[in-house]
């Protein structure tokens, strides 16, 4: 949840990345029969629906999906207008324009859609980390990482497993913790490592097993825990160094970068763009196509001793 990014914020990113601003100006020349009853009904969903995500916390751009399929029946609606209206004064122009509007209509959706899943089919750079750290770590290192879900799947120690199963035997509830240590416990590939997740307050909030145990952003504190590696994720909801600069100004002097794995083609991107972040796969066309792969840039430090 976030907060409201403002009233033409869906407009100006979510709807022009979504369906492209040719898409959105088309759909909106139907308002102009907005007084005929169906149209009435048939306008007001998106407009209750575009309201209500200015005015709520639902900044990211999945939230306008169901204002698609109307869109597009207001474009197409529009689309048909307009080349009756050429048919029916015989332009000797008519079918170029037709071909035209088709083309400035669908192509560039389906190439945008294509260059993301051509993007997503390749490996995502935090496998790419994952597959690196478990053939230059030894296992049973200590591992400190910053970012509890965009970071490499990393596996914990086969003790530290057997020790939350015994952990959930004891608290009771839910089954669905234990089954899910009970399949990791079976189907371990790698003998795993000593995960830590980094956090302001080691005791802050409800926690789950697979984000636990906690350590502070402190360096005297990880030092004392003889901590091997740091793993820093380049969220692009955080400002770098993250809103922590005293701990991330003395990471380059406390260890050294041994790896960078970047999803990006060129070095200049670091971070995805955009105000709103990216949970699942990029939104803009000009991200997708300097990307090489999915995910987000990850840096690996080895802790001085």
């Amino acid at each position: 949840v976030q907060g409201s990014f403002g009233f033409f914020h869906h407009l100006s990113h979510s709807l022009k990345e979504g369906a492209g601003y040719l898409i959105v100006a088309l759909a909106f020349w139907q308002l102009r029969r907005i007084g005929e009853g169906r149209y009435a009904v048939l306008w007001f969903f998106p407009f209750l629906w575009y309201l209500y995500l200015s005015q709520a916390t639902q900044v990211y751009s999945r939230y306008v999906l169901p204002m698609l399929p109307y869109l597009c029946m207001f474009a197409a609606a529009t689309a048909a207008e307009w080349a009756d209206w050429v048919r029916r004064y015989r332009f000797s122009w008519e079918r170029p324009v037709w071909v035209l509007l088709c083309f400035l209509l669908i192509v560039p959706n389906v190439f945008k859609s294509l260059a993301l899943d051509i993007l997503l089919m390749r490996k995502d750079v935090r496998i790419e980390a994952k597959d690196w750290i478990e053939s230059h770590i030894p296992p049973g290192s200590k591992i400190a990482v910053d970012h509890t879900f965009f970071g490499p799947p990393l596996e914990n120690t086969r003790e530290r497993l057997e020790e939350w199963l015994r952990e959930v035997d004891r608290r009771g509830g839910p089954e669905l913790p234990k089954k899910r240590l009970g399949f990791m416990l079976q189907n371990a590939l790698h003998p795993g490592y000593e995960l830590y997740y980094l956090r302001e307050s080691e005791d802050g909030g409800e926690r789950s097993f697979f984000t636990m145990p906690a350590a502070p952003y402190d360096w005297p504190t990880l030092e004392k825990m003889r901590m091997d590696y740091l793993i820093v994720i380049y969220d692009d909801s955080r400002d770098f160094p993250f809103g922590l600069s005293s701990f991330y100004r003395e990471l380059e002097e406390k260890s050294e970068r041994v790896a960078r794995f970047s999803p990006f083609r060129s070095e200049k991107w670091i971070r995805p763009v955009g105000p709103e972040g990216m949970t699942g796969a990029p939104l803009y066309t000009s991200e997708i196509l300097a990307r090489r792969t999915n995910g987000y840039t990850i840096d690996i430090y080895r802790v001085l001793k």
